[in-house]
């Protein structure tokens, strides 16, 4: 039996748009991020310009997709967060979000020294919002929650803004801080408006 040929255009799709993530990876180890043309990436990639914007609608398009892409990646390799993992010893749900910035460090770095930082920031917030909002969702399901005390929405937007600002100064001052170290420091200070945001009080987990 044949297998179908559904899949080879979200194959091919992908692949392009690597290639042209190489591409503009390869021309910010080189130079300046603003001075980088839509066509110097397209050369790069030996893919033409109309090809670029079948996939990407500017370069800093093409920039949140690389770290999106890292991202997801991590999403993947782990489990989903747990209403356990919300007490102070649990596993912090913003780890990942720490991990994907030291992996990605000088391109976040590069960011914020561009002409497009409040953009690109602002865009990489709310990537980090969906998945905040989706966990707590998920918790809030899988905990038989069905009301918030605080609006969702409201709760979203203060985590993901702190947290967003949170990486942004880690990666722009030299500290000792790991990963882990500032995951667990970003957990102690939210983790509790989660809980409460549920009326879930600590003690009934333990």
């Amino acid at each position: 039996m044949r297998k179908s040929n559904s899949t080879r255009p979200d194959r091919r799709r992908a692949r392009t748009k690597k290639m042209f993530s190489e591409a503009l990876l390869s021309l910010i180890d080189e130079g300046s991020y603003d001075d980088i043309t839509i066509q110097q990436i397209a050369d790069r990639a030996d893919l033409s310009r109309a090809t670029f914007y079948l996939n990407f609608s500017d370069k800093d398009d093409l920039l949140i997709s690389c770290l999106e892409a890292i991202y997801d990646e991590l999403i993947a390799a782990h489990k989903r967060i747990q209403l356990q993992d919300l007490l102070p010893d649990g596993v912090p749900p913003s780890l990942i979000a720490f991990q994907q910035a030291a992996a990605m460090r000088d391109m976040y770095r590069i960011m914020q020294r561009s002409n497009a930082a409040a953009s690109l920031n602002a865009r990489v917030k709310d990537y980090l919002a969906g998945h905040i909002r989706d966990d707590m969702i998920f918790v809030a399901e899988t905990a038989g929650v069905t009301n918030f005390v605080v609006p969702i929405d409201v709760l979203v937007e203060h985590m993901a803004s702190s947290l967003m600002g949170l990486i942004v100064w880690w990666l722009n001052h030299e500290t000792d801080y790991t990963a882990e170290d500032m995951a667990s420091l970003f957990h102690r200070l939210n983790a509790p408006a989660w809980l409460n945001a549920f009326d879930i009080s600590p003690d009934t987990l333990k």
